[in-house]
């Protein structure tokens, strides 16, 4: 098993079982994923043996699960009908990474207003991810309509958080939430939310006479 991206190391034992001298060389062969033989050749005396080390590269995008085999084999050069084979079977791990963008957001409304934000939640791992969201550190009412959200690999969403601005605030008053999303892997990610009352516009409006000019009758 192994990470995306990562290298699985395999130590094989190759053995001489023959009574002489021998020469064997290594082959791999029925993999799709990157498969390296440092040593290709190894020499032996009979009865001894040595340690052949096999590395797999699980790929970068490998999803939860997949997985890949390779047949390595042992051939001996004395005798070419002499062979050995040992079968590998990688798996990639479940990676679990999440983002909640932005970071920071800020927001502004009047006295009894309802200002909403829409953050873009995205699951950078190779698994699907059960994520849970909740807030702290507010003192003004906020809401969030959905607290839950199952994402694919790479599937991303948008959350949407309401924040209710008090009737009696003041202009200039402000509050701070986080929101914080947790992955089911246990990661978790923020996004810091600031919302500030504003003054009401007042608009001024200039009322202007009509004129009229009446032009006298014609006979």
């Amino acid at each position: 098993f192994g990470d995306p991206g990562a290298v699985v190391a395999y130590t094989l034992t190759l053995t001489n079982l023959g009574n002489a001298i021998d020469t064997y060389t290594l082959s791999f062969a029925g993999n799709t994923w990157n498969v390296a033989l440092p040593v290709t050749s190894v020499e032996l005396n009979a009865g001894a043996s040595a340690d052949v080390l096999v590395n797999v590269t699980v790929p970068a995008d490998a999803l939860d699960g997949a997985m890949d085999t390779v047949t390595v084999t042992a051939t001996s050069t004395a005798d070419p009908l002499q062979s050995e084979d040992s079968l590998l079977t990688t798996y990639a791990n479940a990676v679990y990474a999440i983002d909640l963008a932005p970071a920071t957001d800020a927001g502004t409304g009047l006295a009894g207003d309802v200002v909403s934000y829409t953050l873009t939640l995205t699951n950078n791992g190779n698994t699907t991810d059960t994520v849970t969201l909740t807030y702290a550190g507010n003192l003004w009412v906020v809401n969030l309509p959905q607290t839950s959200f199952d994402l694919e690999a790479g599937a991303s969403v948008s959350v949407i958080v309401e924040v209710t601005i008090p009737d009696d605030a003041v202009v200039g008053a402000f509050d701070e939430v986080t929101i914080t999303a947790t992955s089911e892997g246990g990661m978790e990610v923020t996004s810091e939310l600031t919302t500030t009352v504003v003054e009401a516009p007042v608009f001024y409006y200039t009322l202007l006479p009509i004129v009229l000019r009446l032009s006298p009758a014609q006979p």
